[in-house]
């Protein structure tokens, strides 16, 4: 049996202030930082995705929703609505202002 942290704060404080406790108390927070950074984007990729489905269920009024896998294949958010299916990918990723017009 698998067990996951639903409440976004609270799974932030068990992956990265928990782990990194003694470093806070003593203050050194910048070399509890640089531990942090190495597993940020990993971390925020997996809450953007449930935020982003949270978005498009409110957004299309999906009859359901949620993702796909299969062996290697994997949809992020896959809805359904009146017989239709609706397919997306988002990923967490940087870009610049002009990158994120161009979209």
């Amino acid at each position: 049996m698998r067990y996951e942290i639903a409440d976004n704060y609270y799974a932030f404080w068990f992956r990265f202030v928990y782990p990194n406790r003694k470093l806070v108390e003593r203050e050194l927070y910048k070399e509890a930082l640089e531990l942090v950074k190495r597993d940020y984007n990993h971390y925020m990729g997996r809450v953007f995705e449930k935020a982003s489905l949270d978005f498009l269920w409110k957004r299309f009024a999906f009859e359901r929703a949620g993702r796909w896998w299969s062996r290697e294949e994997e949809i992020d958010v896959v809805g359904v609505k009146r017989g239709m299916a609706y397919f997306f990918e988002v990923k967490w990723k940087d870009l610049s202002e002009r990158e994120a017009r161009r979209s």
